[in-house]
């Protein structure tokens, strides 16, 4: 590749993360979008997803682009004319945009039996905003319809350094920064002057490909950490007699200080009271703290030829008691917190008959999900806060390009990174570039 080419691949990634920013509805009694705790565990886990695609192949750069569309999402706006707050329908577009560059210190691997050194550095972007309907007038020439975003915006990105030394060890160490943007009442965003600004740390290590660990740091405190044990490949290390017939298993803890009693916060955390009285008549006070702990145990399959199994169940632990809101009722959550089943078709494309070189792939999943959030957001509160859901997809990957198309109705991991988007639909589709 010459120097004229990288620089026009370096421009296409730039763009990528200068991609139009998200919004939030104003008036929300409770949301993700405003948790920048959430938020955050989204970008990394999608940062670590990356590297999941990643860490074993040879690449110098490697771009990713995707978007996301949730139809029908209806807030509360605020009409300066009657005083009121009138319900709008909008579109939730949510971008996402990485770059990495990455440097063999050497040479890279021949095989994956072997070992090399590589330097890579990294930035992503996750980026939302609601798009609406507007309309201009053109006098005579009748009237013209737009789409433009609306109400406060919201950046979360990751800068981040990572070291490989395949295949025993993988460090990743960054910043998250969590940017939140109020419009002018032009409808103009001044993004040098954030509303609200935080930066926190990231680091995940992972060794031999059987123990990982990850955490994001706030202020010196840990605000989620997880650990995962690839339970399969250990076995495997004493005995590969049946290397061939086991499903391949992890386990992982996790623990995430999600419930704050922050005014975005679904739930109450430990009581609904401060000295005696509720704590949405006081104006400040001491906010309590909660913490979800998770348990998952995650099982891939390969069933007849072609074909995979992976499913996942999440137990659920909350360490203080939590209580609606509007009701101020103790929650009792159950036990379980998620669980699905997808199955997968692979059609490998084959290399002069021998090398595996990519694959094109289908697949479909059900679901269910409980938070506490659910029940805030979807059409009929008196559902509860569980719900069933579904996701179908296509995607591929070949040695230079990969992507993937899919479309995804109250599915958990969907639900787990915007609650708001339950009983909708939500679309995305992504395209990555590896060189």
């Amino acid at each position: 590749m010459n120097l004229k080419n990288f620089i026009i691949l370096l421009i296409i990634a730039s763009y990528i993360q200068c991609l139009p920013h998200g919004a939030s509805a104003t008036v929300y009694e409770a949301s993700d979008l405003h948790n920048s705790v959430s938020r955050s565990e989204t970008i990394s886990n999608l940062f670590i997803e990356n590297w999941e695609t990643l860490k074993e192949e040879n690449f110098y750069l490697y771009i990713d682009g995707r978007i996301n569309k949730v139809t029908d999402f209806t807030i509360n706006t605020y009409n300066a004319g009657t005083g009121n707050y009138e319900e709008r329908k909008l579109n939730l577009i949510r971008t996402y945009g990485n770059l990495t560059l990455a440097m063999p210190i050497g040479e890279f691997r021949k095989d994956k039996g072997g070992s090399d050194l590589l330097i890579a550095l990294s930035t992503s972007g996750f980026h939302y905003g609601l798009t609406g309907d507007v309309y201009i007038d053109r006098g005579y020439a009748g009237t013209e319809t737009a789409s433009d975003y609306k109400h406060a915006q919201f950046f979360d990105d990751i800068y981040a350094i990572s070291v490989l030394y395949r295949p025993y060890l993988t460090i990743h160490y960054g910043l998250i920064v969590n940017n939140k943007y109020i419009p002018n009442n032009n409808g103009t965003i001044e993004y040098s002057h954030p509303e609200a600004s935080q930066t926190k740390q990231f680091f995940m290590t992972e060794i031999y490909d059987l123990l990982s660990f990850s955490t994001n740091i706030d202020k010196n405190k840990s605000q989620s950490l997880k650990f995962e044990i690839a339970l399969t490949k250990l076995f495997l290390l004493f005995d590969e007699t049946y290397k061939e017939k086991l499903p391949e298993i992890k386990i992982s803890y996790k623990n995430i200080r999600i419930y704050n009693d922050a005014d975005y916060d679904p739930v109450w955390s430990k009581s609904p009271f401060y000295n005696g009285n509720p704590k949405d008549s006081i104006a400040t006070f001491p906010e309590d703290h909660s913490k979800l702990n998770i348990f998952s145990i995650n099982v891939n399959q390969p069933l007849i030829k072609n074909f995979k199994l992976e499913g996942q169940i999440s137990l659920q632990y909350i360490n203080h008691d939590i209580y609606e809101k509007n009701t101020m009722k103790k929650i009792n959550a159950p036990a379980i917190k998620q669980c699905h089943l997808l199955i997968y078709y692979s059609s490998k494309t084959i290399n002069e008959g021998i090398e595996e070189t990519g694959y094109l792939r289908s697949y479909a999943g059900l679901s269910r999900y409980w938070d506490p959030a659910i029940k805030i957001h979807r059409d009929n509160p008196q559902k509860g806060y569980g719900v069933y859901g579904c996701i179908i997809g296509s995607d591929f990957n070949f040695v230079y390009l990969g992507g993937g198309l899919r479309a995804m109705y109250n599915f958990s991991s969907e639900l787990e990174k915007l609650a708001e988007s339950v009983d909708k639909w939500s679309f995305e589709g992504n395209l990555f570039l590896k060189i």
